[in-house]
């Protein structure tokens, strides 16, 4: 023992655990600390700076609790890497909102809003849960503008991090499935990230309901670039769902932004899925308020881009496969992954029957207006959208938009200049498609753009202009319905017209002329007079000079060329004469529209095309020898004045009239 006694600070050093010279060493069983009770265990205390506690030890008496600073290298294990996370998450969500939001100042809110915004685009799968704190700005801070800037800057974070497919969350079978670490990483993440956007969507559509005009403002602006980069993402039948009530908004402002989303997704979308939801929601709007909506909300249904044969194809090829019935049960019963899986492989599916129903919505709503509201501010944008989709028409519905346009446009009062012009282009557009093969009298309709040729209004207006002559040329590729006098007419109204307007409307009235040259040879006989002979032609009436029918046009000449010849406009004088001597027009010309020649030669811009040349050397000393001529001459003529009015006694002329006399 006394031995023993000597080696005691030995083995408390040691601590070997042995129980069988515990007693000899002067303490009991439990005062010794076990390997065990070395051991760090995890702290019950929340927050970052917690330590680890150790087991307590019993020394003097007494119990002492004991703890361990946290180890500074990251956890190995699974669980020790998502306390990790879990901790990092909790300090950026404590140094976020360290301060309460009520007393920070505006440019800290601020600071705070960037910071947020910065951390979840460096690094979104470890960051995602702050999107909840921007949400918490957005809807509960107390500033207006704090609330605005921290939405819009969700917004913008989410327009960076939303995919460009639909996120499917798992369902309970795939959640009771065991998966790997990452593969359940991304579940959260996306989970997170659809949250975060289903939220921030909510509040935008939230604040359209609002009385202050910026809120609302800002939810359409926010609205609108969702949409933008989110067509193919979820919850895109809410976005369309909030856009199309602002586009019949009050505010021109609110209603700009959302037509123009409109608009763009109309041209951007190739899946035509959310196109078909817009149009049906425009549509389900345009019939609840009775077709008292904003024009331009019509105006966006212009930029829609359908093909027209795909549809066509798709809807009679599904009809002939399975049957009406039955291909509608072969869509049901499509597997929602695979389907998602062929849209992310870049299948597009059933675009053709997409473009069909969008098709359907279109020409139901239009003919919808024509029979309810023929004389209101919608007409023109309908008649507008019926002559852009003319040629997608079937026959059924051909006859019966046919029958109710050409109802419309016998009553003069019914339309404006505008509407007229567009309802006649509209049924030109009509019967040149699908309905060339019907044998319709299109006299009455000719007889209108005759009419309308001679409004001022009309030849002033770039855009109604080349729409006038864009149903010229419509009435061209007709040749074998045209009549000689009834193009003579036409001829000489252009020719009229380019005598008198400005030098780029001229050139566009005279190539349309050049091509009813071209579509009916008759006409040229216009330019030849010296072979008729006979009686002068008495004057028209007015009925004969407004009836396109009228013979008088045909047997005159047109005089009206030789006044065009010696134009101010090199080009409109080679026109002219190309006109006269019935020669074919220049490729360049002939082949251009109406509006592209009348935006190429127009001076709006304040240059001149083509550019004047400058005169030539010899040109230059002429017009100077002239000049001093006329300068030399002119002192002699000054002082032949002078010298009669002296003779005359008078001084000075009294008047004008005394000096013209005195100058006679």
């Amino acid at each position: 023992v006394p031995q023993l006694a000597r080696r005691v600070p030995r083995i408390r050093a040691k601590m070997t655990g042995n129980a069988a010279i515990w007693p000899y060493m002067g303490f009991k069983q439990g005062d010794v600390e076990q390997d065990y009770e070395r051991r760090p265990r995890a702290s019950k205390e929340d927050g970052p700076a917690a330590g680890r506690e150790l087991l307590p030890v019993r020394e003097g008496g007494k119990w002492q609790r004991r703890t361990a600073p946290a180890p500074k290298g990251e956890p190995q294990t699974k669980k020790g890497k998502q306390r990790a996370k879990a901790r990092a998450q909790a300090s950026a969500a404590a140094a976020a909102g360290s301060a309460p939001a009520a007393e920070l100042s505006l440019s800290q809110k601020r600071a705070t809003i960037a910071k947020l915004s910065a951390q979840l685009l460096h690094s979104p799968h470890k960051n995602i849960g702050l999107l909840k704190e921007l949400h918490e700005l957005a809807s509960r801070d107390v500033s207006p503008a704090t609330r605005r800037m921290a939405a819009l800057s969700c917004v913008a974070v989410l327009r960076d991090l939303i995919p460009a497919y639909r996120i499917r969350l798992p369902t309970d079978k795939e959640l009771a499935m065991q998966v790997s670490s990452e593969v359940e990483a991304l579940r959260a993440y996306e989970r997170q990230l659809l949250r975060g956007h289903e939220a921030a969507v909510g509040l935008l559509r939230g604040w359209l309901r609002s009385g202050e005009q910026q809120q609302r403002l800002a939810a359409v602006r926010g609205l609108a670039a969702l949409l933008e980069k989110g067509r193919d993402f979820n919850g895109v039948d809410q976005l369309i769902g909030g856009l199309v009530p602002s586009c019949n908004s009050a505010d021109d402002e609110e209603r700009a932004v959302a037509c123009g989303a409109l608009t763009e997704l109309f041209g951007a979308d190739v899946a035509g899925e959310a196109t078909l939801l817009a149009v049906r929601s425009m549509a389900a709007l345009l019939k609840t308020s009775s077709f008292s909506v904003h024009p331009s909300m019509l105006e966006c249904w212009l930029s829609l881009r359908l093909d027209a044969s795909a549809a066509a194809a798709a809807a009679s090829a599904e009809k002939e496969r399975f049957g009406a019935r039955k291909g509608k049960k072969r869509r049901r019963g499509i597997d929602p992954v695979a389907r998602e899986l062929a849209a992310a492989s870049g299948d597009r599916g059933d675009v053709g029957l997409k473009s069909a129903a969008v098709l359907e919505q279109l020409f139901v709503s239009y003919a919808r207006v024509v029979k309810a509201r023929p004389g209101g501010p919608l007409m023109p944008l309908v008649l507008r959208g019926i002559a852009k989709f003319a040629h997608c028409v079937n026959v059924e519905l051909l006859l019966d938009l046919v029958s109710n346009l050409r109802t419309i446009l016998r009553d003069p009062a019914a339309l404006s200049t505008p509407a007229a012009l567009h309802c006649v282009h509209a049924l030109l557009r009509l019967l040149s498609g699908h309905g060339a093969a019907l044998a319709v009298d299109m006299r009455d309709v000719q007889q209108r753009l005759y009419s309308l040729l001679a409004e001022q209004a009309l030849l002033a207006d770039t855009r109604l202009l080349a729409t006038a002559l864009d149903c010229l040329d419509h009435l061209c590729r007709q040749r074998s319905a045209l009549l000689a006098p009834r193009i003579a007419s036409f001829f000489c109204r252009l020719v009229d017209a380019a005598a008198t307007l400005p030098h780029a409307h001229a050139v566009a009235l005279l190539a349309a002329a050049s091509r009813l040259l071209v579509a009916c040879p008759r006409v040229t006989a216009l330019l030849d007079g010296t072979d008729r002979a006979g009686p002068p032609l008495a004057p028209a009436r007015a009925d004969e000079r407004e009836d396109v029918d009228s013979p008088r046009a045909i047997n005159s000449t047109a005089w009206q060329l030789a006044l065009l010849h010696r134009h101010y406009h090199p080009v409109v004088a080679q026109l002219a004469k190309r006109l006269a001597a019935a020669e074919p027009l220049p490729p360049a010309l002939g082949r251009s529209t109406p509006l592209r020649l009348m935006a190429t030669y127009s001076d709006a811009s304040g240059a001149f095309n083509p550019p004047p040349q400058p005169p030539s050397k010899r040109r230059r000393a002429a017009d100077a020898a002239k000049r001093a001529a006329s300068s030399s001459g002119g002192g002699e003529l000054h002082e032949s004045i002078e010298a009669a009015v002296a003779r005359a006694g008078g001084g000075e002329a009294s008047s004008a009239l005394d000096f013209a006399v005195l100058l006679r």
